[in-house]
């Protein structure tokens, strides 16, 4: 048996699921808990913020007893993890609060787009003459038409502080549901897990601590430290995520900017450069 035949065997997979999943290095993947109550409601809370620390201890029930001629190792299966993830909401993260079933995520922040009022597109270019011009836009706008216009780009019910507050009544809701204070129903799967789909890894977790951290030099931020107990380490499928992971490049307003006329004028000014360039270096090198 090959060296990889056993690490399948290991881990319950094959080898072409191990091949797809080395594609995750690169891509921005989300980090989720999920709760299940006792009458089967499910919800998933994704982190606001992908965690700033992530500490996955293994323990590997191995004893090692010392004896007169020899050494004694005594093994058990291995079953249990601690992990601590340590981070903050943010101010105005994407997700602030669970997701049902049937709910999508929230976009969180609250965007101005730049192009709504302006004709064409500079495909990422000029940004800041673009919101200039927008700006006046709006304001003719209210002049003429009385317009009200947000004066502030983040809603009041979306800000790190409500993700952090939903966030740690998430966690005391699972606790409730799951010492009965709730109900005493009969549970047909685990009350708690949690998924991280970086690695692609998904653990039945009983949370163990909880620590709000604040800081007078980040008076804006919630830090949260959350100490798990997890077992059960299973794939976590993360094809099948219910969750749009959106480019960065389209975040950042940076789509389509291969075809726009800028990025064309770009283009040639860029060829002209180089030319010019080859041309000077074959003038100094002529005759050597």
């Amino acid at each position: 048996m090959t060296v990889l035949e056993k690490m399948n065997n290991i881990y319950n997979t094959d080898a072409e699921t191990i091949i797809t999943h080395r594609s995750h290095w690169y891509q921005q993947k989300p980090y989720a808990i999920v709760s299940t109550d006792r009458r089967g409601n499910v919800d998933t809370f994704y982190l606001p913020i992908a965690p700033s620390n992530l500490n996955i201890v293994t323990h590997w029930a191995t004893n090692v007893i010392s004896t007169m001629y020899g050494t004694v190792e005594e093994h058990s299966e291995q079953r249990y993890y601690d992990i601590t993830i340590v981070g903050t909401t943010g101010i105005s993260p994407r997700y602030y609060k669970p997701i049902g079933p049937q709910k999508t995520p929230s976009e969180g922040r609250l965007g101005f787009p730049v192009k709504s009022l302006i004709p064409g597109e500079a495909g990422g270019f000029a940004k800041r003459t673009q919101a200039l011009a927008q700006n006046a836009i709006n304001n003719a706008s209210d002049l003429v038409f009385g317009r009200e216009v947000p004066s502030t780009g983040i809603s009041n019910r979306q800000t790190g502080y409500v993700a952090f507050h939903n966030l740690y009544k998430f966690l005391l809701n699972y606790k409730k549901d799951a010492s009965g204070e709730y109900s005493t129903g009969r549970r047909t799967k685990h009350p708690l897990k949690f998924i991280n789909y970086k690695d692609n890894n998904e653990y039945d977790v009983a949370i163990t601590g909880f620590q709000l951290s604040r800081d007078a030099n980040n008076p804006m931020l919630y830090n949260y430290n959350i100490t798990m107990r997890a077992y059960n380490l299973k794939d976590a499928n993360s094809n099948k995520i219910a969750l749009d992971i959106k480019d960065r490049s389209k975040d950042l307003g940076l789509d389509g900017i291969k075809s726009s006329f800028f990025a064309q004028m770009a283009n040639k000014v860029s060829q002209a450069k180089n030319a010019a360039y080859s041309a000077i270096a074959f003038a100094k090198g002529f005759g050597k």
